[in-house]
């Protein structure tokens, strides 16, 4: 698209105007291999290196997870090759092939707080896998999610996965601009009240990390 000259024009419009197109170039093979050489030090794939037998739970809509190739990788809010069919109430992968001429189609991601107008059983089963991965791991580590209210569906899981087991723990990565900004105690105060938690023993449960953005920085935290 580079050399595309309507797309340098106005990108946003071309997209829209070629959803279908542009979305099928990004799970592409062609797109996949340039995003590999692209990534290959981002902190997707080194968190892939170095714990290799992970699993990936995210509520972005990209496929540069799936890049990485983590054990097992679940989108919670949706992926971008998905799209809905509001008039035949289901929701397509663009890369199955799916003939959408003359379909009124949109794009299938689960937004924060309001209803979706479908909910497919395609989100029910990520939903599920997540349930029974977090049935089966003691320590969640948690980077690039912001805990708040908006997202509460998730946080009610993030927060049975502490109570049910008190051997299960939340590491929270917390961005900050610099190692001085970074206050420990309050980060896990703010993950304990956003997860409606007020157990000191659960509380005890979860620890904090700066994240100043630099991956092989939390690596070396993650494996202390």
């Amino acid at each position: 698209y580079r050399n595309n000259e309507e797309y340098n024009k106005n990108k946003y419009a071309y997209i829209l105007t070629n959803l279908d197109e542009v979305v099928r170039y990004i799970y592409s093979d062609e797109f996949r291999s340039e995003i590999d050489k692209k990534y290959q030090n981002s902190y997707y794939s080194k968190l892939k290196q170095a714990f290799p037998n992970s699993t990936a739970v995210t509520t972005n809509y990209t496929p540069f997870l799936e890049f990485a190739k983590f054990e097992e990788t679940m989108f919670l809010a949706g992926k971008l090759s998905q799209f809905e069919i509001p008039e035949e109430l289901r929701v397509i992968e663009i890369g199955d092939n799916e003939d959408t001429a003359n379909k009124f189609i949109f794009p299938y991601m689960s937004t924060q707080a309001p209803l979706k107008p479908i909910v497919d059983c395609a989100q029910l089963k990520e939903y599920s896998k997540f349930i029974d991965t977090l049935d089966n791991t003691d320590v969640l580590v948690i980077i690039g999610y912001n805990i708040n209210d908006n997202d509460n569906h998730i946080n009610a899981l993030l927060r049975d996965f502490l109570i049910k087991k008190p051997t299960n723990r939340i590491v929270f990565s917390q961005y900050v601009d610099n190692a001085n900004n970074f206050n420990r105690e309050k980060a896990i105060s703010d993950v304990a009240k956003k997860l409606r938690i007020t157990s000191k023993a659960t509380k005890d449960q979860i620890t904090a990390i700066p994240n100043r953005g630099t991956t092989d920085e939390i690596l070396s935290i993650l494996r202390g």
